[in-house]
């Protein structure tokens, strides 16, 4: 008699084992999407960097343009100025552009007159914020 119920155990256990884990597989699958991703409060910003246009003649126009967020990974203190990176031909004399305020969210705009001494060539422009490097960057082309 105790073979018979140890039997008879074991395939009770089977069948609520499957049901816990379809019923488990089934709430997952229909649990709302608002749960599963984060609220926008949770959201960092990331920072981003850019350059219109892409190509320029020396001695053209540029707008430098980004967003350095206040908090997160990539980040510096609302106070501190945005400061775009290159060489010295694109920045003379040591390859730091002119600084920038930042907005409240982190926001910066930087118009650059291309010196007409730098060569042709492509130029990648990075930024800085608080002494660091924010490690975003943009790619300019002067011919």
């Amino acid at each position: 008699m105790r073979r018979h119920h140890t039997q008879r155990r074991s395939r009770l256990v089977r069948p609520v084992a499957l049901v816990a884990a379809a019923a488990l597989a089934l709430s997952l699958a229909t649990a709302p999407a608002a749960a599963a991703s984060p609220t926008a409060a949770t959201v960092q910003a990331r920072a981003r960097l850019s350059v219109r246009p892409h190509t320029v003649h020396p001695g053209g126009d540029v707008l430098i343009t980004g967003l350095i967020p206040t908090s997160g990974p990539q980040s510096c203190s609302a106070g501190d100025q945005a400061v775009p990176t290159s060489s010295a031909a694109l920045f003379p004399p040591d390859g730091f552009g002119p600084a920038a305020l930042r907005s409240s969210s982190g926001h910066f705009r930087i118009r650059y007159a291309v010196p007409s001494s730098t060569l042709p060539g492509t130029y990648l422009i990075g930024v800085r914020c608080g002494g660091g490097n924010v490690g975003v960057s943009a790619t300019l082309r002067v011919f």
